[in-house]
Order: C-alpha cells, then structure tokens, then sequence
C-alpha cells in the first residue's frame, strides 16, 4: 500500500513539474533518453538519426506511462474513502451474521 502511495505521489508531483515547466521537464526527458539510448546505438552517421527517432518514441512513452500513473493515482485517492467505508459496512454485516449462523449451526436447524 505505501509503495503504491508513494509511486503515485511521486508520478503527480513528476507530471505537475511537466504540466508547470514543460519546455525544461521535456529537454530532461530527452537528456535521459539519450543517454539510455547511448549504451545501444551509436551517434555518428545515419545512426544520429535512428538515436533521435528512438528518444522522440520513449519520451512519448515515459509521458503515456506518467500520465497514466498520475490518472490512477488521482482516481485511488477519490476512491480511497468508499473502499474504508465499503470495508467498514462489510465487517458490521459480518458480525450480525455470524452469530446467527452459528446459532443456526448449533441448534441443528437452518430455515
């Protein structure tokens, strides 16, 4: 539970710097990229390109995947008080009931 907290924290603090700062955010982005993509494809001759091409597709990718995090982060937490409620109502429901099975068990009769 707090890893996932924590995880879509961090994704809604990350996409707020993107939505606040996009132009510095998107060049840190790329720079990551790049050097990612350093380790698989080289920079000289044509392959500058394919490089470029690849970056463009992954910060496309990263931004998809951080907007998604940061989604259902928001929607967890709007949600996060109707599943302490639902689980709330489900224990009293399972208290009342309980004791009458066992009743039922012990007496040896079911209706």
């Amino acid at each position: 539970m707090w890893i996932r907290t924590l995880t879509g924290l961090g994704a809604l603090g990350v996409y707020g710097w993107r939505v606040h700062d996009p132009k510095t955010s998107y060049g840190v982005f790329f720079d990551v990229s790049d050097w990612f993509t350093s380790f698989i494809v080289s920079s000289e001759g044509a392959w500058v390109w394919v490089r470029n091409a690849i970056n463009l597709i992954l910060i496309d990718q990263a931004d998809g995947f951080l907007l998604g995090m940061a989604f259902f982060a928001l929607v967890s937490i709007l949600l996060w008080p109707v599943r302490v409620c639902g689980r709330a109502c489900v224990r009293g429901v399972q208290r009342i009931i309980r004791p009458r099975a066992a009743r039922e068990g012990a007496d040896g009769s079911s209706r």
